[in-house]
Formats: structure tokens, C-alpha cells, sequence
């Protein structure tokens, strides 16, 4: 791409899917240092999964303005939301996209303040947030682009700053999260939001694009911490977690009542841990650990508050999938 003061449709487009392309090659380096809020290793995999429903429905459309392809994939990453890793991402999407939703053409500005509703969005969404999480290092990023727009009119200064900054706020997360710094690793989806905007910026200054081929070597290797988690020790934070995360449910509803979100968090930390509680086009999704036994409770709540419109379950102990 020549010139960064703006980007169009067609640009922006191109700018995600060659995101998506380098964090696919990072995949395995998210899933080794998968271990909070429950040490389930796919962290990389469910992340992947949840943008690649937002990049099958983005380019599905025949699209041109750089709002609609924000808002098609965003709403992709919502129907495909994966998981405790993958859910927060479908809302910083959704948070983007909202502030370029009239947009035909984004320049540094309209750029910077998509990262920051994005934060915004993610972070309001977290009912109980805890600090050194995604929302984190979405909310430093935010303010790194604010201040490189203000700097210079230039896209690809503000994602520059955006991803030096990225980098920064997660190598402090094993600060804020004592099992973080315990194992010696950072915060997965705190890395996985620096991978994507890594992506992005690589796509600008001319490195990759979408149809670049990767190999295994291709990575950004700024991390020296990725590397296996022993067997051993995972084993020992899995065991940790056994006696209260067998299963894995998550609900998709249409609420027919008003809704008290602290009501049904509070309700739902009865049953389990690791709960999300978001909403995106009127439908909202319950997440929760809990164990087998207790599994169908959150879709019996799901069923008093509304019509339910897709459960899906996994297994933790074995990770095998179920949809229904």
C-alpha cells in the first residue's frame, strides 16, 4: 500500500486478512502460554477461530466502504465467538467497528479513535475486569494511537506507536497477574491483540501481505519467554483447576425481559468461574467454567430470561467439543 493518510474499503480490507495471516503463524506460541484464567493451552487456537468467522463474513461481501468491512467482520466475530480467549476480541471488533461505522474512507484520527472505543468497549463489557487482561493492553494502546494521531497525520504512525506500546504494557502483565509471573509467562490474549496490530503494521510498511506465504520461521521473535511449558507443570496448574472447571458452556440468548447483568453474574458465580457476560446485536452470550454436573444450568437460565439461539459446550479434561 502506498501512502497511510487514509485507507479505504479494499485497504482495510487487506489490513486484516494479512493480520489474520501473521497471527495464524503465531498460533502455537499463544497456546503454550495459555494458563489464565484456566491453563486450557488453545487460547491461540480459539482466538483464530472466532477472526476466522469474521473473515469469512467480511469477505463474503461485496463491499467498498471501510465502515461496512469493519462492521461485517465484527459482526462475523461476534456468531463466531469462541471461548473465554476468543469472546473478548469479537467485542474489541464490535467497539472498532461502531466508530467506523459511517466511515468511507479512515484516516490517522478516525483510526485512533477506533482503537479507542474498541478498548472502550471491551473493557465495558467485563463485568468483574481484572487488571493485566486483554482489556488492559487494548485501553495503553488506545492511548498511544490518541497521542501518535495528535503527533502526525498518518496511519502507519499511529499503528507504530500502537504496537510499541503493545508490546510494553504486555511484557507488565506478569506484574499484575501473580500466576503470570509464577509460571514466567505473559497474558495470552494480551499478546494475541499485539500479534493482530503487529499484523497490521507489518501489511503497511510492505513486509506481508494477505497472500504472503509463511513459513515456520516467519515470526516475530521479540518474545523470549514463548517456549513449552513443561508437561509437568502444566499438568500441576490443570490439576489446580480440575476441581471446579470440568466444563466449558457457553449460551447464546435473545432476552425477553430487562436484564441485571450483576444479577445473573452473581447467580452464575454460584455454579462456576471464568464467566463473560456480552452482548452484541440484541443477543447475548453467557461463558462459564463449571463442573459437568452443574453443565445445563446456565442454559435453564438462559431459558427463564429469553429464547435461546445456540449452546456449545467442551469438555476441559479432554478437550473434545459439543454443539447443540
Amino acid at each position: 500500500m502506498s501512502g497511510h493518510t487514509e485507507l479505504d474499503g479494499h485497504a482495510l480490507k487487506s489490513l486484516i486478512n494479512a493480520a489474520i495471516l501473521w497471527f495464524e503463524n503465531h498460533i502455537e506460541d499463544l497456546n503454550a502460554i495459555d494458563v489464565y484464567p484456566v491453563p486450557s493451552g488453545n487460547a491461540g487456537t480459539r482466538i483464530y477461530l472466532t477472526l476466522k468467522a469474521g473473515y469469512k463474513e467480511m469477505n463474503s461481501r461485496t463491499i467498498t466502504s471501510a465502515g461496512e468491512v469493519a462492521q461485517f467482520f465484527a459482526h462475523g466475530t461476534l456468531l463466531g465467538a469462541r471461548g473465554h480467549q476468543g469472546v473478548p476480541f469479537s467485542q474489541w471488533f464490535r467497539g472498532f467497528a461502531r466508530e467506523l461505522s459511517q466511515k468511507n474512507k479512515i484516516n490517522a484520527n478516525d483510526f485512533a479513535n477506533a482503537l479507542a472505543e474498541a478498548a472502550d468497549c471491551t473493557h465495558r463489557t467485563e463485568i468483574k475486569p481484572i487488571v493485566g487482561q486483554m482489556w488492559t493492553v487494548a485501553m495503553d494502546v488506545a492511548e498511544a494511537a490518541k497521542r501518535a494521531a495528535a503527533e502526525k497525520a498518518d496511519i502507519s504512525y499511529v499503528l507504530e506507536k500502537s504496537v510499541a506500546e503493545a508490546k510494553h504494557s504486555v511484557n507488565r502483565t506478569p506484574q499484575l497477574i501473580p500466576v503470570l509471573k509464577d509460571v514466567g509467562v505473559v497474558h495470552s490474549g494480551g499478546l494475541a491483540l499485539y500479534f493482530l496490530l503487529d499484523g497490521m503494521n507489518r501489511c503497511l510498511k510492505g513486509e506481508i501481505n494477505e497472500n504472503t506465504q509463511l513459513g515456520k520461521d516467519d515470526k516475530n521473535n521479540e518474545f523470549s519467554f514463548i517456549v513449552n511449558i513443561s508437561a509437568t507443570r502444566f499438568e500441576s496448574l490443570l490439576e489446580s483447576t480440575q476441581s471446579t472447571e470440568e466444563w466449558e458452556t457457553v449460551v447464546d440468548f435473545r432476552p425477553k425481559v430487562e436484564l441485571d447483568l450483576q444479577a445473573i453474574y452473581e447467580r452464575l458465580e454460584n455454579i462456576g468461574t471464568s464467566i463473560q457476560i456480552r452482548e452484541g446485536d440484541g443477543v447475548y452470550r453467557i461463558h462459564i467454567h463449571l463442573l459437568k454436573k452443574d453443565r445445563y444450568e446456565p442454559i435453564k437460565l438462559a431459558q427463564e430470561l429469553g429464547t435461546v439461539e445456540k449452546v456449545y459446550m467442551k469438555d476441559l479434561l479432554d478437550q473434545k467439543d459439543y454443539d447443540l
